[in-house]
């Protein structure tokens, strides 16, 4: 092959072409060699430089540092990054300094030389600090908005969790069938509403980052049959029929955001629905438990099949329908199903329904039938047990004390752990503490069950309900072996909780 010569012009244009700064050294760090582009990055002419000592390039701080990397590489060259995990520096003529990246090579030739390619990334750091400063923006932003959203949690869950209780104590003093059936309604619309509540603060929420699975092993058959519950009275005024099958299977994954999913596809389903029927139902696969909701409504068009998880999509109507709800239902269901790790999957036919169909991990623990669902009448106490409630709002106050004096309870309610405290000291000693968790002041229901316990002598059982979901609250409960529930409450869970720890 022939071998191809240049003129040392064309070599020095080509050294002078390379796109970094280019500083050749010798084996003393005296600079031999620099390229047009090192003359302009550092400032100094190209006589000012050769010659002279590679440190006039670096700031006075690092000099030692820059020699003890160049001794090192003397000893044993090969290409490398100079500095790998430190901060560089390059220092002008006029002293300005600068962020560097240096890459070295060793050049073949009987004596030591160094080359050294240089590069400003002053641009690069800049980005890279304004990326961190945004970020850092952000996840005080989502720190703050996780904070409103606690605290919102709890003011919005307040009177839901009153009108739960009064529902109670009325269904418990209500013998008329029709007042009953009533009532029946009313608790439905509240449970609705509760959930319609959670929704909206777990969109919040699943945008923040601040929703965290809580994995268990569960039976699908009291999920379904509380949906059917849930929205056999819709489906009855819409003149269509909901089909719930028997389900015996049990998944492992979280219950709640798995009924959240469940909950939004039915109310779809119900909705875009008109006549025939919804049917719910679940099947076990091979390594998973498929729950499917199939409808005969309006169906979705195959075109648009791939936008039904988008935010704010909606079903296009008949002309001069109105679309219903704003389109969010869905979009839930995408980011719940991402959160959990599951598949969600949409068939359809125009004019003959959609089914939607979820995978759940299937459950190794053995399946038991679920245990019969007892109204809150069915619910009673062996003796008259005396009973705490510690709360700040005062129709909740009001509302849980009648509630659960008609369980046959003797209750005392106090609004802070003041007037507790002082209940304690005329004689009061509660079998059993239910307190609200963020109460006035800045007190916790944590800090005046501690109060409590302390002034009685003795570790008094008790019940927090509170808002604040997080897996943080949590763990903090269990590790002060109190039982926490979440607001609103469903009255037969806290009755079967207060019965576990009355004994």
């Amino acid at each position: 092959m022939t071998q191809l010569l240049f003129s040392p012009d064309e070599y020095r244009g080509m050294v002078d072409s390379a796109p970094d700064a280019t500083v050749i050294v010798d084996g003393d760090g005296k600079i031999l060699l620099v390229n047009r582009r090192a003359v302009e990055m550092f400032g100094y002419l190209e006589r000012e430089m050769i010659g002279q000592a590679v440190e006039m390039l670096i700031p006075a701080r690092l000099h030692d540092s820059h020699r003890r990397s160049r001794d090192s590489y003397a000893a044993d060259p090969h290409p490398r990054a100079m500095g790998s995990g430190l901060d560089l520096f390059g220092r002008r003529k006029d002293g300005g300094e600068f962020p560097v990246e240096i890459s070295l090579s060793p050049v073949a030739s009987d004596r030591v030389l160094i080359a050294s390619a240089i590069r400003d990334v002053s641009d690069r750091r800049r980005i890279e600090s304004d990326l961190r400063a945004a970020r850092e923006s952000a996840d005080g932003a989502n720190r703050a908005k996780s904070q409103f959203l606690a605290t919102a949690s709890h003011d919005l869950r307040q009177p839901l969790q009153t009108l739960r209780l009064l529902t109670g104590a009325l269904e418990d003093a209500v013998a008329e069938p029709e007042l009953r059936e009533i009532l029946t309604h009313q608790s439905q619309a509240i449970g609705s509403m509760g959930n319609l509540l959670d929704s909206l603060l777990d969109i919040s929420k699943l945008e923040a980052g601040v929703v965290k699975p809580v994995i268990t092993d569960f039976d699908v058959r009291e999920l379904m049959e509380g949906l059917r519950r849930e929205f056999d009275a819709l489906a009855r005024r819409r003149g269509i029929a909901l089909e719930v099958q028997e389900c015996a299977e049990s998944v492992h994954s979280d219950p709640t955001l798995v009924g959240q999913i469940l909950r939004n596809l039915l109310a779809n389903a119900v909705k875009f629905t008109e006549k025939g029927a919804v049917r719910l139902r679940c099947m076990h696969e091979a390594m998973c438990v498929r729950v499917e909701i199939a409808d005969t409504g309006i169906g979705i068009p195959a075109h648009e099949l791939a936008h039904v998880f988008d935010d704010f999509y909606q079903v296009q109507r008949d002309a001069g329908r109105k679309a219903e709800g704003f389109g969010l239902g869905l979009s839930i269901v995408k980011r719940l199903s991402d959160l959990l790790g599951v598949r969600v999957a949409v068939e359809s036919q125009p004019a003959r329904g959609t089914r939607f169909t979820i995978d759940l991990p299937a459950s190794n623990a053995r399946r038991r039938p679920a245990p019969p669902r007892a109204r809150p009448a069915e619910i009673q106490f062996s003796r008259t047990h005396d009973v705490l409630i510690v709360e700040d709002d005062p129709g909740l106050r009001f509302a849980s004390k009648r509630w659960l004096t008609g369980r046959g309870l003797r209750v005392e309610a106090a609004s802070g752990g003041a007037e507790a405290l002082a209940l304690a000291m005329r004689g009061f000693a509660p079998e059993l503490i239910i307190s609200d968790y963020h109460l006035s002041h800045f007190e916790t229901g944590l800090m005046v069950l501690r109060q409590l316990r302390s002034q009685l002598g003795r570790k008094v059982p008790a019940l927090i309900l509170s808002g604040d979901t997080s897996r943080t609250t949590r763990e903090l409960m269990d590790h002060e072996g109190i039982i926490l529930i979440s607001k609103p409450a469903d009255p037969i869970e806290l009755l079967r909780a207060i019965q576990s720890l009355l004994g």
